[in-house]
């Protein structure tokens, strides 16, 4: 849905949408009636979600993306801690009062939406689109897609598998403590460390991590994870279980920024919301499943047997992500510079419109004002590819001409092998930077 109407259509069907769903779930009684609308609350209310991290990858450059998706995540944690305290004190006087608040703090996000969030999706001309419009089924995936779909599969298929690990912190973990003989106050003393913590170090750690191989620290993040719960079969205490709390807490904040920005390195400009969809989803698996296994292996082998599961499976995660993912995305990243010269030189004519922020500022004509100016280029041809004669001869760089849709401008472009276009208006010399990456993923 998000790349078929537009990042900022879905965002406002779910945020539209979804208050009225829980309005009508409060004044429910019939067990279907509350059946149907739980399923249709479900979907709408989780919508967004890939529409925002498209609407992101749309917007950032890649060598950004981390950073951006890391202050997302750390803003929703944030929204969480406060929306629960608050929660529990509507609660105490009246349910109507939680229902009621949060269907107006949706439909407000909603009109922010509206008046203040753009439209990100790259446009595509018709005839180019109805040329590829079949390709945007799951059926139908395209030939030069299938290595980033397959790893996409693989990603989702791991990030279930340390999902589900996640999930015994809300399951068997407090089953865990209470067979420990510790309460539940002594639960939520040690879970509401999660919390604290990626309030406090949530935003460094993203900008820290960004210096490493992004496979990398997705494979540290699983294997803390899984020595995290793994430190669960020695915690007799509260304070050992909230130490186990922290470990698997620094892994959580390195996944999710991280994997979220794979996933939009490595997805086609078309699909974006796809792809986004498939990996959430994986984690909408993670917790289905996650509490029925955890559950059977608690109750029929044990705590300690549990938490073992658990860090094995975050090693065979990790070892996942290093050995089969690690070299696909390297291909997929690398390479992909490289062989997309003849894709582009084969179908980025007349083809596609992408946006371009130019990073700089403009000043109007006449009264001086100065802004930011944001326009969208068309592809009118692709010239030839050669390497770069200046400052960096080992660069593979492709020369071309494209014009804006406001203003016929000629523009030379040239993309450098670490993702950046760059390029100068003949006219007046003033440069822009769009990510390499999304240009050519428009030729698959």
């Amino acid at each position: 849905l998000t790349d078929r109407i537009g990042r900022r259509r879905t965002m406002m069907l779910s945020f539209f949408i979804t208050p009225v769903l829980q309005m009508l779930l409060f004044f429910a009684r019939d067990h279907v009636v509350i059946g149907a609308l739980t399923f249709a609350f479900g979907y709408f209310i989780d919508l967004y979600r890939p529409a925002a991290a498209a609407l992101i990858a749309d917007v950032v450059p890649s060598k950004d993306r981390v950073r951006a998706f890391a202050l997302r995540y750390w803003a929703i944690n944030l929204g969480a801690s406060i929306g629960l305290s608050l929660a529990g004190w509507l609660a105490q006087h009246n349910y109507i009062y939680l229902f009621v608040g949060d269907a107006v703090t949706t439909f407000l996000f909603g009109l922010v939406v509206l008046r203040f969030i753009p439209e990100t999706r790259p446009m595509i001309e018709k005839a180019a689109q109805q040329a590829r419009s079949l390709r945007l089924a799951l059926p139908r995936i395209a030939t030069a897609e299938r290595p980033a779909f397959t790893f996409m599969i693989l990603m989702a298929l791991l990030g279930m598998g340390v999902g589900a690990i996640f999930v015994q912190s809300s399951v068997t973990m407090p089953l865990a403590m209470e067979a420990r003989g510790l309460s539940e106050s002594d639960y939520g003393l040690a879970v509401a460390l999660n919390g604290v913590i990626i309030v406090l170090v949530g935003l460094p750690i993203s900008q820290y991590v960004q210096r490493y191989s992004r496979l990398v620290v997705l494979a540290m993040a699983a294997v803390l994870t899984g020595v995290g719960f793994g430190l669960n079969a020695f915690a007799t205490t509260t304070a050992g279980f909230a130490f186990a709390v922290a470990i698997w807490t620094l892994g959580e904040l390195m996944a999710a920024p991280v994997g979220t920005a794979i996933v939009a390195d490595i997805s086609p400009v078309a699909r974006r919301g796809l792809y986004q969809g498939i990996f959430g989803s994986s984690f909408g698996a993670a917790y289905a499943i996650g509490p029925i296994i955890g559950g059977a292996i608690f109750q029929r082998l044990g705590a300690e047997t549990l938490w073992t599961v658990c860090f094995v499976i975050g090693v065979l995660a990790a070892l996942g992500y290093l050995i089969v993912l690690r070299p696909i995305y390297a291909r997929l990243t690398t390479e992909e510079l490289a062989v997309g010269l003849t894709a582009l030189r084969k179908h980025l004519v007349h083809g596609c419109a992408f946006p371009i922020r130019r990073d700089f500022e403009f000043e109007q004509p006449g009264d001086g004002r100065r802004g930011i100016q944001q326009r969208h280029f068309l592809v009118d041809r692709v010239t030839g590819a050669d390497a770069w004669p200046h400052d960096h001869p080992g660069d593979r760089h492709v020369f071309g001409e494209i014009s804006a849709v406001e203003a016929v401008v000629p523009t030379v472009i040239a993309v450098d092998n670490q993702g950046g276009i760059f390029g100068e208006r003949s006219d007046d010399l003033r440069q822009f930077h769009i990510d390499a990456r999304d240009l050519l993923k428009l030729a698959i």
